[in-house]
């Protein structure tokens, strides 16, 4: 009997293993940019070592978050430098009406304790625009007057507000003894106050933002990300107590992930560009582009790639587009479906419309080209791209 001689191979092992950091990391690089922008807002509320100087991140993160009087007052509260409780402050916020009003006297007891409410309250008020967090008109009306220090105007309403609604001013001259004059002084510095803070409309439409800008200078694409590097802060041992060195090493962790999120998406992207140059600077259908095709430029896994094409945009001259839009599948003889489906226009818009071609004309027409396909694909491609077969396009 004949001897068979075995090799021994080394199989391949798995060098990356699984932890909880790398299902981080995979996570903040499937996020959008605005997601990104969400986290990073999230992560200033408990964590104490972002207000006390991280500017150059709280101006990025501003800069790129939606619009809106709570945007605006949480963006106060993160770089104010007094001490306060960013659960309660996140609670008054979000409990505001349409009209800038907190409804402090409430038939629900307050979910923390009133003196911390309170504190938190008087430090919300503070902020711009004046009156915010008030409790309704009449208190709007007693903190703009009490502000500016105007005494009798403040008097009249909140001694006599009875009086001054059913118009007898005779009972307020009485009542504060004070003459007609002063009074109409008084009501016309009252009429010269708002009856509302602002006006807090909920967004309707959240509106996609890009991950990248990119312009054309001369026959170059230009592409600039929309989030900057962010500083990854040094961790001194000795000075600080083992809670903040935890709350900074958050900071670093997260900041070091959504960096490396926007190198691996810049330099896909580039691939991308790279690959569809003329379909950008020349208005040329676009190239064969698959995963594969990427990850031979970049060096990056087909799957890292997919991961990083969701759900992002880039801007070029004014329009927004997907990554994925420069992904071209479907590859036949070095042609992509789209260079066909633009070669099948020229022809159709050429043809009689007397006598148009049928599906076997056009595939000849296509193999003058080059492109060898058979009748089946033909139908097939003409149904994908809804165009009529020849009895349809006859003109009667």
């Amino acid at each position: 009997m004949k001897k068979r001689a075995y090799q021994l191979k080394p199989a391949l092992k798995q060098k990356q293993t699984y932890s909880r950091s790398y299902d981080q990391t995979l996570t903040v690089l499937k996020m959008s940019n605005q997601q990104i922008r969400r986290e990073l807002l999230f992560l200033l509320q408990p964590n104490p070592w972002f207000p006390s100087g991280n500017d150059e991140i709280l101006k990025q993160i501003h800069a790129g978050a939606e619009g809106g009087v709570r945007a605006d007052l949480y963006y106060q509260l993160h770089t104010c430098r007094q001490a306060y409780d960013p659960q309660i402050c996140s609670y008054l916020i979000e409990s505001l009406d349409h009209h800038g009003f907190f409804p402090y006297h409430q038939e629900q007891p307050f979910p923390y304790p009133k003196a911390q409410v309170d504190a938190a309250l008087r430090l919300i008020q503070s902020f711009e625009p004046e009156g915010i967090a008030t409790e309704n008109s009449t208190d709007f009306l007693c903190f703009q007057l009490r502000r500016r220090k105007l005494t009798l105007p403040l008097k009249i309403v909140t001694d006599c507000a009875e009086e001054l609604i059913s118009g007898h001013q005779d009972a307020i001259l009485r009542q504060l003894d004070i003459t007609a004059d002063q009074l109409e002084a008084a009501l016309a510095t009252i009429r010269t106050c708002r009856l509302t803070p602002c006006e807090i409309e909920p967004p309707l439409t959240e509106w996609i933002k890009p991950d990248v800008y990119v312009t054309r200078s001369q026959n170059e694409l230009i592409v600039t990300p929309a989030i900057e590097e962010l500083p990854i802060f040094p961790i001194p041992a000795d000075q600080l107590s083992p809670q903040a060195q935890k709350y900074l090493k958050q900071n670093n962790l997260l900041l070091d992930m959504i960096n490396q999120r926007n190198l691996t998406l810049l330099q896909i992207f580039h691939a991308l560009i790279t690959i569809q140059r003329d379909y950008l600077l020349k208005d040329q259908p676009l190239k064969p582009c698959r995963l594969e095709d990427v990850s031979v430029l970049c060096g990056v896994h087909p799957s890292t790639i997919s991961r990083c094409c969701k759900n992002k945009y880039y801007e070029f001259e004014g329009q927004l587009a997907c990554f994925t839009t420069l992904l071209a599948s479907g590859n036949i003889q070095g042609h992509s479906h789209d260079e066909i489906h633009q070669l099948l226009n020229e022809e159709l818009a050429m043809e009689d419309p007397d006598h148009p071609y049928s599906d076997d004309q056009l595939l000849q027409l296509l193999v003058r080209s080059g492109i060898q396909l058979s009748r089946r694909e033909i139908t097939k491609l003409r149904k994908k791209w809804n165009i009529p077969n020849s009895y349809q396009r006859r003109r009667i």
